[in-house]
């Protein structure tokens, strides 16, 4: 409450009635006459501020006003002064700046977040298909398993694939092959070169697979004989790396590929060469 308001309720001053400790009452309801030894006793506290009343009574209404606002301004400037001399430190102000680090991960949010949403943009308006591999041919030139439970073969397999996409070009790297029989591999595994397919286009690979002497199971030295004197045997071709998409000027993470092509083929015992495949089963392709 400000002094004009103070003033305002001067009417309700509690020296208006007799106290029993006073020797005659208050006259009057202007607590600014001196009408009684009563008020010379008194002490306005306003704003937290004490003025005598001996200041009040040499004052009218509007110069008590300012005469309240100039000590609350002394006595405001005093405090502060005292505080700076003992070390205190004023209060943070409810309005300061923000915290920098707080708008820089802010920032560092919102470009994150319509990265995000660009990414996701880019995938639902190109939404890339999985590559196709499909064996075509198989050439067999050695294969000994007189000496189990070392092997050694000498393969050669000829592969298509296909990028079914119109708009999205696949990029392979540290790509490597080997053949497996009976879920165990039978050639070492060959690194091939980095492979760029184009959108919507084919691209034929041939890796020659074999050459080294390679440890196996008895189960599966002897499986290969069988199937030899049979004249039908069970290969699956195994490719391994990783590959990533391209749209436009943007380019995904690399992402795992891994393919396994399952084929029967015709075989002769002493005949090398290309060999006849019962079927051309699509590959499966897991990314």
């Amino acid at each position: 409450m400000g002094p004009k308001s103070h003033l305002a309720l001067s009417s309700r001053w509690p020296c208006d009635e007799a106290s029993p400790n006073q020797t005659q009452p208050c006259k009057g309801n202007n607590p600014f006459l001196p009408l009684s030894p009563c008020v010379w006793d008194l002490v306005y506290r306003i704003h937290g501020r004490r003025i005598s009343i001996s200041q009040v009574f040499q004052h009218d209404g509007e110069e008590y006003s300012q005469l309240l606002m100039e000590h609350t301004t002394a006595e405001e400037t005093q405090t502060q002064t005292t505080q700076t001399e003992m070390g205190v430190e004023k209060p943070p102000s409810p309005y300061r700046p923000k915290d920098p680090r707080r708008a820089c991960c802010t920032f560092i949010f919102i470009l994150l977040l319509l990265a995000g949403i660009t990414a996701l943009v880019v995938w639902l308006v190109y939404r890339p298909q999985e590559p196709q591999f499909t064996v075509m041919g198989v050439a067999i030139y050695d294969l000994n398993t007189t000496s189990p439970p070392l092997i050694s073969t000498n393969m050669q397999f000829t592969i298509v694939t296909r990028n079914p996409n119109k708009r999205v070009s696949i990029y392979y790297d540290r790509l490597s092959a080997f053949v497996s029989y009976r879920n165990q591999a039978i050639t070492p595994p060959a690194m091939l070169p980095p492979l760029y397919h184009r959108k919507h286009s084919t691209v034929a690979l041939s890796p020659v697979l074999g050459g080294e002497a390679v440890p196996v199971s008895l189960e599966v030295a002897n499986g290969l004989v069988m199937d030899e004197a049979y004249g039908v045997m069970g290969l699956r071709l195994v490719l391994l790396g990783r590959l990533k998409w391209k749209a436009g000027a943007f380019w995904s993470m690399h992402y795992g590929v891994y393919v396994k092509c399952d084929v029967l083929v015709g075989l002769k015992k002493g005949v090398v060469g290309q060999v006849p495949m019962l079927g051309s089963p699509l590959c499966n392709v897991d990314i």
